[in-house]
């Protein structure tokens, strides 16, 4: 139960964060350039199976919706992850936790640098930790396997974050 409710409270501060932006058109920050066609990126490519995505789901959807579902996932994801990595028996200190990891200094200066790629990796970060502490308590393969799994969408997103990750 509280982990629904928690979904629908980070859904809605998402949504609130990234209303404003649902208008039209493009959101221009500095490094962030999504243009009408995203192009397929070279095998050499660091971003090679992220950019591949995104060309893939421009075939089906407008550069801009995927600007804007990128916009809402970081907050989202960012909020929720730090409440489910949280300690559970902290209850409304799990909400500031999740409402500060979404919403920093740190966040605002990536975002409006545009820097979109090193904050979806940041959002995803909690539940990469969690995952390594998962394993860290209870070595089976099939934690291996997820853990694993969850360092390789870090590797897919952006690799400076994959860099941070294996200090862990």
């Amino acid at each position: 139960y509280n982990h629904l409710l928690s979904f629908f409270i980070f859904f809605a501060l998402a949504a609130v964060i990234t209303f404003p932006l649902v208008k039209s058109g493009y959101i221009l920050t500095l490094d962030a350039v999504i243009t009408p066609k995203v192009i397929f990126a070279p095998l050499t490519s660091s971003s090679f199976i992220y950019q591949n995505i995104l060309a893939v789901l421009n075939l089906f959807m407008p550069s801009d919706w995927i600007e804007r579902i990128i916009l809402f996932l970081i907050f989202f994801l960012s909020g929720w992850g730090m409440y489910r990595f949280t300690d559970k028996n902290l209850r409304f200190a799990r909400y500031f936790a999740g409402i500060f990891y979404a919403i920093n200094p740190f966040v605002y200066e990536r975002f409006m640098a545009g820097h979109w790629q090193i904050l979806l990796a940041y959002s995803v970060l909690p539940f990469v930790v969690k995952s390594f502490i998962k394993f860290f308590e209870n070595q089976t393969q099939k934690q291996a396997i997820k853990t694993c799994l969850w360092i390789t969408l870090i590797a897919t997103i952006n690799t400076h974050t994959l860099f941070l990750t294996l200090f862990l």
